[in-house]
């Protein structure tokens, strides 16, 4: 298992240079259409290591917007997540951190892992077991139980929305953002933006 973990760090290394090289590449082409500045390029040779190497992929981003006293904010937020490769991930070892541009909140594991069925994702009953204090799991594949039973990604197949609450400071009026940075036990630290878009609807997509 260890010379497995250590070849895979190896591959992940050589992939995310493999990739930085082809971003470059592909942007200097670009630039010389004077479309890419300096600045879009850092950012995303950052996205581009940042997401290699904290072994952990967020395909898909949703939130709902909720109201109060006629005020649409958005208030629960669901990010599908798999690991990049099959190994070992220990989710009570994540920590997320919310950051918008008045305050700071840190998010625990609320120890909820438990199978996603069907019906409607934000109104599943387990958001009832996790507060604006903490986060847990609706598993949407998980073969082996690892997910539910143990708490850890162990196969590149397993799939999970890590689900929260915003509490009312931090919550999302329209074109707001919020950036949710990621702590896994192993790797650096992953941070998304997070933009509100017009609340048309309940449900939104987050870019």
């Amino acid at each position: 298992m260890n010379n497995w973990g250590s070849t895979a760090l190896y591959a992940v290394i050589l992939l995310c240079g493999i990739v930085i090289v082809s971003v470059v590449a592909a942007e200097i082409i670009n630039d010389t259409a004077g479309t890419t500045t300096e600045e879009d390029l850092n950012q995303m040779i950052d996205e581009t290591i940042q997401e290699y190497s904290t072994y952990l992929d967020i395909d898909f981003k949703i939130g709902k917007y909720l109201d109060n006293n006629g005020i649409q904010k958005v208030r629960k937020i669901a990010l599908q997540m798999s690991p990049l490769y099959s190994t070992d991930i220990d989710l009570t070892q994540l920590t997320i951190q919310l950051l918008n541009k008045d305050n700071v909140k840190l998010l625990n594991f609320s120890g909820v892992a438990e199978y996603y069925n069907g019906g409607s994702l934000f109104e599943n009953i387990n958001w009832d077991n996790i507060s604006d204090e903490n986060f847990g799991f609706l598993v949407t594949n998980d073969r082996d139980g690892s997910i539910v039973d143990f708490h850890h990604f162990n196969e590149n197949s397993d799939r999970a929305y890590l689900i929260f609450r915003l509490s009312n400071d931090i919550a999302l009026l329209k074109y707001d953002n919020l950036y949710v940075s990621i702590f896994p036990g192993t790797g650096i630290t992953r941070t998304i933006n997070l933009k509100a878009p017009m609340p048309i609807k309940s449900v939104v997509v987050f870019d």
